[in-house]
């Protein structure tokens, strides 16, 4: 919350449960999508349009490299 966050877009997994069951009562709303990609398609809209973080989360592995075409996207524009 001190950074402005208020949503995280991902699909919660055996990595990640701890981290899903941490924002609870936090502020932060976990918003789960079906695809790694399209968590982080979202978080860079996200980001785009409201000029705060986009944030998204990822399993390991698999997960995380379909994660990264967005987060790559994000960068290159």
């Amino acid at each position: 919350m001190a950074e402005g966050v208020e949503y995280v877009f991902g699909i919660p997994g055996e990595e990640t449960i701890r981290f899903v069951d941490a924002l609870k009562g936090s502020g932060i709303r976990y918003v789960m999508v079906r695809h790694e990609q399209a968590a982080s398609f979202m978080a860079e809209i996200y980001g785009r349009l409201t000029s705060r973080a986009g944030v998204c989360s990822a399993a390991l592995g698999p997960g995380a490299i379909l994660a990264g075409h967005g987060v790559r996207v994000a960068y290159s524009e």
